[in-house]
């Protein structure tokens, strides 16, 4: 599925959700090669990890934080892009 396609369907279902989408060619400290994907809501179902892992994506991290009165899950997956050169 096209990353357009994977991004419009998580936030048809979760219209709330933060997302950004970065790609990268090389590695550069500590980012290796692929796609990237991050999210932040006050809910992540497992609809939208299942769709997710299915399409390719690895958790990389998991992060719980408050900011106010407002509480957050930032998680970060990428998936694995090979560049032929």
């Amino acid at each position: 599925m096209e990353i357009q396609d994977i991004i419009f369907e998580i936030l048809k279902d979760n219209p709330q959700m933060w997302i950004r989408y970065f790609r990268k060619t090389k590695h550069s400290g500590l980012t290796s090669p692929g796609e990237y994907i991050e999210l932040r809501s006050g809910y992540i179902g497992s609809e939208t990890f299942d769709k997710l892992l299915q399409e390719g994506f690895k958790i990389e991290t998991i992060k719980t934080q408050k900011i106010n009165a407002d509480v957050y899950s930032d998680i970060f997956l990428k998936r694995e892009v090979i560049y032929n050169h």
